[in-house]
């Protein structure tokens, strides 16, 4: 795998409403905040929005190593134990129990 730097940009909205200020990160929903002074909301909403990348970062981690899973099982490498057919039938998650085939 190659890793390359980027820098990514985000677009904070950010307005007064009464004695609070709010915003939120426009590229990505979810990602909002609000504070009593303008300088902790924007320190608010980086705490939120690095919150969120690593959360996504960690998503897309479990999905690789569930799609791996699924793979080998696919091509017939790996064979899931009971355990895991029992879980997929009740609707719960692939674990890391399996046995491997011959």
């Amino acid at each position: 795998m190659q890793r390359i730097s980027m820098e990514l940009t985000f677009t904070a909205v950010i307005k007064q409403d009464g004695k609070w200020w709010i915003g939120w990160v426009e590229e990505i929903s979810g990602v909002n905040c609000q504070e009593s002074t303008k300088e902790d909301l924007l320190e608010s909403l980086c705490l939120a929005l690095r919150e969120h990348l690593v959360e996504l970062a960690a998503e897309r981690h479990r999905f690789e190593q569930t799609h791996e899973a699924l793979e080998s099982v696919f091509s017939g490498k790996v064979v899931p134990s009971e355990e895991v057919h029992d879980r997929l039938r009740k609707g719960g998650q692939i674990s890391d129990h399996w046995n491997y085939g011959e």
